[in-house]
């Protein structure tokens, strides 16, 4: 008896999958392949620790946002190689 992608082995002896993994977040898989990927990171968040990243495009800008542990949305342009960055003006508080 098929049901989706999953094939009913008897009733109630379970199921038996058909190789197709329809929910990740129950499965452990290794994707890290025999060679590890090494690299310099190209950000580092120091004052929180990164729990969701979201990325999209916007006309030409490419921007990602990193929610943090803490509750709070980050910003951040990911620039291409012929992009330069724009320096953030200073903060100035007020009295």
């Amino acid at each position: 008896m098929r049901r989706g992608n999953r094939v009913a082995k008897a009733a109630g002896a379970g199921w038996q999958s058909t190789g197709n993994i329809l929910n990740f977040c129950n499965v452990g898989l290794k994707i890290s392949g025999p060679t590890p990927i090494t690299n310099t990171a190209a950000l580092e968040v120091r004052d929180a620790s990164v729990t969701a990243i979201g990325a999209g495009t916007i006309e030409a800008h490419t921007v990602a946002f990193l929610g943090t542990g803490e509750g709070y949305l980050k910003k951040v342009s990911v620039l291409t190689a012929s992009q330069r960055p724009i320096k953030p003006r200073p903060r100035q508080l007020s009295p």
